[in-house]
């Protein structure tokens, strides 16, 4: 639960003042400690672009157990959209 609360208040304070959406992944290893950080996609003030299949390339070129997908809204929305919905299932799919 630790690591949980750690990384919540790493990417709320990385991305709070953001002024456009960026994708952040976080790449983990077989102990689910944190081996990188990157923002990987930036968009504009309301959306980005997300490529799943870049996505799976990096995490394999990083040898990462799992990863953790996030990013912000900088309008201040903490609701999904629908679009944050099936970019999620489709990187779920990815994944596995």
């Amino acid at each position: 639960m630790q690591f949980l609360k750690r990384s919540i208040d790493y990417l709320y304070v990385s991305m709070r003042d953001l002024k456009r959406e960026v994708f952040k992944v976080m790449f983990l290893n077989t102990k689910n400690k944190i081996e990188a950080v990157e923002n990987v996609f930036y968009g504009s003030l309301t959306s980005s672009s997300v490529y799943p299949r870049e996505l799976c390339k990096m995490a394999l070129e990083k040898n990462a157990a799992s990863v953790i997908f996030v990013h912000n809204h900088p309008s201040g929305a903490v609701e999904p959209s629908d679009s944050d919905k099936h970019i999620t299932k489709t990187l779920v799919a990815a994944a596995e």
